[in-house]
């Protein structure tokens, strides 16, 4: 909707940092405000079940039958690298790093579960305890 602010976000450009804004797209309305003029993509679990197999399968890796664990490799195959950048600016200890590194990928796997209308299992008793 038109007025409303963005999430923060600090990008890293190399030799700068600077904050830029994310918005929620499925806000996104024309100027007359009649029409969306974004057309939503929506996860098809029959469609699109082979096209997470695929990405797995790109990258070298064996991909599963169970989709949950096909989006949580995913999450690991394309968010560790930024886990350990991220870890490293947070400055997390080393005694830290593991349940650190599990609670991310955990978030990343429950928020694309989530967008793809999938319960994604949480352990909230290791979130209580650590957290």
């Amino acid at each position: 909707m038109r007025g409303q602010k963005g999430i923060p976000i600090l990008e890293d450009y190399g030799t700068y940092k600077k904050v830029d804004y994310i918005f929620d797209i499925g806000q996104t309305v024309s100027r007359n405000r009649d029409v969306n003029e974004v057309n939503l993509w929506r996860f098809d679990k029959e469609a699109h079940q082979d096209v997470l197999k695929e990405m797995i399968k790109s990258e070298g890796y064996e991909e599963s039958e169970s989709i949950l664990e096909n989006i949580f490799s995913l999450s690991r195959l394309y968010g560790d690298e930024k886990i350990d950048s991220l870890m490293n600016e947070l400055r997390i200890a080393d005694e830290n790093r593991i349940s650190f590194t599990k609670f991310v990928r955990d978030s990343v796997s429950y928020a694309v579960s989530s967008r793809f209308q999938l319960d994604y299992p949480m352990d909230s008793e290791l979130l209580r305890e650590k957290f």
